[in-house]
């Protein structure tokens, strides 16, 4: 029944565009049959969230060289962890590099502290604070805006948000800690899975300790399990869930209680105010879905689900002979050889479903889909407008810019 409404969905309405050329993306270059500047590929394009800046790495036969919205930036060694990113209000591009031994952060062109290696660096969601994860002196260190913290054997970044809480797993002897604001937690065999609320007041991380694995959520620690998953929290913060196993029992804990639920789980999801959660269980070759706790849908293969920003429609992908297909409050909606990203808009009830067919990329939002390019570029949601959306794509070797409108 469903695929037959899957193979005879009406064409959506297509989106009206204007697109403003940025930059060709360089192509192979070769001297006597030696590659000196290799291809860029469009997943090596990194895309601002505004989605009006572009960066990627090149490389010729001396050095590594950034290229910031079509610009060379200064050459370098080697770029730490392959990484470039732009701030979370777009403004500043951040990346790390090695030169002449040593490591640095490089923040719109300028170098910071001089340290012996960086391992990982974060950016903070707002302010664009910086965070890394560095030997000094032979030490290990997490430095948040050029302040090195307290020496370790090991530090691993784990999450950063709010206006700059950083939360990072840190190793001493035999025993690891969270440190979360700078404050130690309490020392555990284990410590994995740190996260942080969107305003970064709460956090949540699995520990094992005496052979015992809980969730520590706000430093209390939960009932102990065989297997804990990460945690979710709600968008406003307020709410968190996790799901975890013991011995056959899989089992959703959420604020109100914990809950035994057939098969394997996995996709949990909460509503922005966290009101209401959903999740995948997997059991003899067949996917449901659950909402609020009850069965909703049934399927040979559920890849993905989640709420619209309100909480009040849910998207889900099912997997089908043919390729994917996006379903929106059971209601068939779009048709793709993959998908490959679904957006919530952040307010309302609109999804942006990023997919490919037949070799090009579009999107569709609600009944209307763009013009096929060569990509989409990128991994943040496109901008919502008013009315549409702006985003970055490929088109015959360039890299444009493209606003869609009804």
């Amino acid at each position: 029944m469903l695929l037959g409404l899957l193979f005879t969905l009406a064409a959506a309405a297509p989106l009206q565009v204007a697109e403003k050329p940025l930059a060709p993306l360089p192509k192979e270059v070769r001297v006597d049959d030696v590659v000196v500047s290799p291809e860029i590929r469009p997943a090596q394009v990194v895309v601002s969230p505004d989605q009006t800046r572009f960066a990627w790495i090149g490389r010729d036969l001396n050095a590594l060289v950034v290229v910031v919205d079509g610009k060379a930036q200064k050459p370098c060694d080697w770029v730490v962890g392959a990484k470039v990113e732009f701030s979370g209000d777009s403004k500043h591009v951040v990346y790390a590099v090695r030169k002449r031994g040593k490591a640095v952060m490089v923040v719109d062109g300028n170098e910071g502290l001089l340290v012996e290696s960086i391992s990982d660096w974060m950016l903070s969601p707002v302010g664009g604070h910086v965070a890394f994860a560095a030997k000094h002196n032979r030490q290990a260190h997490a430095i948040f805006e050029d302040v090195p913290g307290p020496p370790y054997d090991f530090v691993q970044l784990e999450a950063i948000a709010g206006k700059g809480t950083l939360a990072y797993l840190a190793a001493k002897g035999h025993q690891q800690t969270a440190v979360i604001n700078g404050k130690e937690g309490k020392p555990q065999d284990l410590v994995s899975d740190i996260r942080l609320s969107a305003d970064g007041k709460r956090s949540a991380y699995v520990a094992t300790s005496n052979g015992q694995t809980r969730m520590i959520i706000d430093e209390q620690p939960g009932p102990p399990f065989d297997t804990i998953s990460p945690a979710v929290f709600s968008a406003d913060g307020r709410q968190v869930a996790y799901l975890a196993a013991r011995g056959s029992n899989s089992v959703v804990v959420t604020p109100i209680d914990a809950k035994t639920y057939p098969g394997h789980l996995s996709n949990l999801s909460l509503s922005a105010d966290g009101s209401r959660y959903l999740f995948i269980s997997s059991k003899d070759a067949m996917d449901t879905l659950y909402i609020d706790g009850a069965p909703a849908v049934t399927r040979p293969s559920i890849i993905s689900a989640r709420f619209s920003a309100d909480g009040q429609h849910i998207a889900y992908v099912i997997q089908t002979p043919t390729g994917h297909s996006a379903v929106i409050d059971d209601k068939p909606v779009a048709h793709f050889d993959q998908i490959l990203a679904v957006h919530p808009s952040p307010s309302g009830h609109s999804f942006a479903l990023v997919g490919q067919r037949n070799g090009k990329s579009l999107i569709v939002v609600d009944d209307r889909e763009t013009p096929e390019y060569d990509a989409i570029l990128g991994r943040h949601s496109p901008v919502f407008l008013e009315n549409g959306i702006r985003f970055m794509a490929l088109k015959d070797g360039q890299v444009v810019g493209v606003t869609a409108s009804r």
